[in-house]
């Protein structure tokens, strides 16, 4: 009964501690995707992509007003768990520590989820529709302009990485603006540019954008871009994607209603799972769901 008294103890500590080791693996899913922690079963995000403009007020007019949720576009929340079984003879014989270690794991496979869940959507993007009804990565966007001057913007650039696509797909970064009064999008500040590509592209893209210096060949595109390589990416080893950072627009949209970070144990003698399957049980369950966010500060790319 003692060691059964202390799992929940026990393991809990062991799972905090494996949360506060998040810095120890591949995190990127944070730089394309805004957080909402949100207590709305469903969210209409039409209230969170608005922008609204100063204007000019003379006294005696009537003041413009910019309304934010002219359209609707929902997003509701998906179900997740987390759960492990232990045979409680391993407890009985005094396995706890060997066991409680085994629990500070469990936090290893939240951030990969997040992660997948993010660059997955990011990666549907090329054939999944966003909020304006448009492909998210599209040639025909509504509500801005690019380079072109046409009524509507792309953020598709088809075609490999090369020195040439990634000069077109700066200069079409830096050239989304909106249409009614050509404020751009994208500052585009010296480090906020971002590449991200799969492993395999790393070299040539850091060829692309490789910083000038004394002794070496003029750059055009030189430090023009940081370039990310992304672990995820190796699935889509064409696809690539130059990110303006500079306002903190990301393209992915992550509402969280719960978070994965409370450890329930189900170890009494009376719970079901001890008592007829001699088994503990212990798990995390989450809320969440994933949507796209800013179409404007990213330009995706792949032949």
């Amino acid at each position: 009964m003692e060691t059964l008294q202390s799992v929940e103890t026990a393991w809990s500590a062991e799972f905090q501690e494996g949360l506060m080791a998040y810095g120890g693996f591949e995190n990127m899913w944070p730089e394309i995707a805004r957080v909402y922690e949100s207590r709305e079963r469903t969210t209409n995000m039409a209230l969170l992509l608005g922008d609204a403009q100063v204007r000019e007020w003379e006294t005696g007019e009537t003041r413009d007003v910019d309304h934010f949720a002219a359209d609707s576009y929902e997003i509701g929340i998906r179900k997740w768990a987390l759960t492990a079984g232990v045979p409680k003879t391993y407890l009985d014989y005094d396995e706890l520590n060997i066991v409680a270690d085994k629990m500070g794991d469990l936090p290893d496979q939240i951030q990969p989820h997040y992660d997948k869940l993010c660059w997955d959507t990011l990666f549907a993007g090329f054939t999944t529709a966003c909020w304006d009804r448009q492909i998210f990565f599209s040639g025909a966007h509504p509500n801005a302009t690019d380079e072109n001057g046409a009524a509507t913007f792309s953020n598709l650039i088809p075609q490999a990485l090369s020195p040439a696509a990634a000069e077109a797909a700066l200069i079409r970064l830096k050239s989304i603006r909106k249409a009614h009064n050509d404020d751009v999008f994208n500052r585009c500040l010296p480090g906020k540019v971002k590449c991200f590509v799969a492993p395999s592209n790393e070299p040539l893209a850091n060829e692309i954008f490789r910083p000038n210096g004394a002794g070496m060949p003029f750059n055009r595109l030189g430090g023009m871009a940081e370039v990310v390589p992304v672990g995820a990416l190796s699935a889509h080893p064409t696809y690539w994607y130059l990110w303006d950072s500079s306002l903190n627009h990301k393209p992915i949209f992550l509402k969280v209603n719960r978070r994965m970070d409370e450890l329930v144990v189900l170890d009494q003698p009376r719970d079901q799972n001890v008592f007829w399957q001699d088994e503990i049980i212990a798990g995390v369950v989450g809320e969440h769901e994933v949507a796209y966010f800013h179409p404007y500060c990213i330009i995706g790319c792949h032949p």
